[in-house]
């Protein structure tokens, strides 16, 4: 995966080579992922997430919530809740505006109890989180959630 912020090679249990833009290549090794996608930010998510179930010996954790204004915005809705069934994911989907009052999932926006509830902790040096999405909903509402729940650069990864 890449974004304005670097190359994220995921190179298999756990194991990711990331180059930042000032060609600084690290290297690192995590139990666990979480990722909070916005609206089409979810397609290197997905990948992510197919990747790492491709590989059966592959235990990395995985968390994601993913975020739209409407239910029919939402893509690889059915692979993402049977994923969540299985036990392989931990899936938590957010709609801004759900249109039906059976929707049983986050309403609204993301916030720090949602994310408190279903990303790793921000003192879990053995994990990291992948933020993806409009610039707004990422520099604008993520980031200072994020930051004022004690998440640090070293463990936040934005496209």
């Amino acid at each position: 995966m890449s974004g304005p912020f670097g190359r994220i090679i995921y190179n298999s249990h756990g194991k990711f080579t990331i180059t930042r833009d000032d060609s600084h290549v690290l290297s690192k090794k995590v139990t666990k992922i979480g990722m909070i996608a916005g609206g089409t930010g979810i397609s290197p998510m997905f990948q992510l997430i197919q990747k790492i179930l491709s590989v059966k010996s592959d235990c990395t954790a995985m968390s994601l919530i993913y975020c739209t204004k409407l239910i029919e915005e939402m893509s690889f809705s059915e692979d993402l809740i049977k994923f969540d069934k299985t036990g392989n994911l931990s899936y938590f989907p957010v709609v801004e505006m759900p249109e039906t009052n059976k929707w049983l999932y986050g309403k609204g926006f993301v916030t720090d109890h949602i994310i408190e509830n279903f990303m790793p902790s921000p003192y879990d040096k053995n994990s990291l989180i992948f933020l993806c999405g409009p610039k707004v909903f990422v520099n604008d509402h993520l980031i200072p959630i994020l930051k004022s729940m004690s998440y640090t650069d070293e463990n936040i990864l934005y496209y």
